[in-house]
């Protein structure tokens, strides 16, 4: 019924924006998929219209969306990024240079007015990642100390270490230089974000975000490891030949492990809504998805 109706009614908007219009202005990507499957639809209602002042859907979709589903600006622009490419992949190549009434190309539309979100996304970016660079180097320093603090000492005639024998020892030695390397990665990211200064929005749709979550995602590895490298290294004075209080191993190694706990607990809705967004090949629907539960 509603394919018939769509078929033999030419409804529009007192702007003259017919029903494909309105769907990509008002950011439908669930109706414009199922419209998608029917070509004269779609060809005649989306590829040949546009409004009084001569917007095409991706005149309309260049400008910035009335509804906020996203609490944070870079999230906020990258969604406004993939509706854009979204809408860009649909329309004939021809329209991207397409100028409506106003001589204004849909290009030329987005980052007039989306010059503000990408101000404040530039902010956002460099304040958070200034904030993490602190953090990264602070473990880089711990991280590399603590892998030339052998516990148990060296051996003063073949200069091995005593406990080398053990296999504490070994997690000790491969998580220490895990953590030294996760943490230099990490910052490596974050110094790679903080001197990133753009003002177009091309980068916050894939290549910041990204560079982010590395940064995030190793940053954690960083501090998981060293508390497991910390842990290996109590074990000698827990479990050693005089001391036998390996009853208390699990309890000890379950404190260590709060820390990363609650990191990733405060971290990780933004670390997967960030790799959401950059993967997605088609962007949510305003009125859909996880988002806005969250608002409400």
């Amino acid at each position: 019924m509603v394919w018939a109706i769509l078929e033999t009614i030419e409804d529009e908007t007192d702007e003259k924006k017919n029903v494909m219009l309105v769907a990509a202005e008002e950011r439908q990507s669930t109706l414009l998929e199922q419209f998608k499957k029917n070509p004269a639809i779609w060809n005649r209602k989306l590829h040949h219209a546009s409004d009084v002042h001569g917007n095409t859907a991706l005149h309309l979709v260049a400008k910035p969306s009335r509804h906020r589903l996203m609490d944070t600006s870079v999230l906020h622009l990258q969604w406004e990024i993939s509706w854009f490419e979204y809408v860009k992949k649909m329309m004939p190549p021809e329209f991207i240079k397409r100028k409506n009434k106003e001589g204004k190309t849909p290009v030329m539309v987005f980052e007039e007015e989306h010059h503000d979100l990408v101000q404040k996304s530039n902010q956002w970016m460099k304040d958070i990642s200034g904030n993490y660079i602190v953090a990264a180097t602070l473990m880089s320093g711990v991280t590399f100390g603590t892998c030339y603090q052998i516990p148990g000492g060296y051996d003063e005639g073949n200069g091995r270490p005593i406990v080398g024998n053990r296999y504490e020892f070994l997690i000790f030695v491969i998580t220490a230089l895990v953590s030294f390397g996760s943490s230099v990665i990490s910052l490596a990211a974050f110094l790679a974000i903080y001197s990133s200064q753009s003002d177009r929005p091309d980068p916050y749709r894939r290549h910041l975000p990204r560079t982010l979550c590395l940064g995030l995602s190793s940053l954690f590895l960083s501090v998981l490891t060293m508390l497991i490298s910390f842990c290996a290294a109590q074990t000698f004075e827990l479990v050693g030949p005089i001391n036998k209080l390996s009853v208390y191993v699990p309890a000890y190694v379950g404190l260590a492990l709060i820390p990363p706990y609650f990191y990733g607990a405060t971290q990780f809705p933004l670390h997967r809504r960030l790799l959401k967004a950059s993967f997605s090949r088609v962007p949510l629907s305003r009125g859909r998805g996880e988002e806005q539960e969250e608002e409400r």
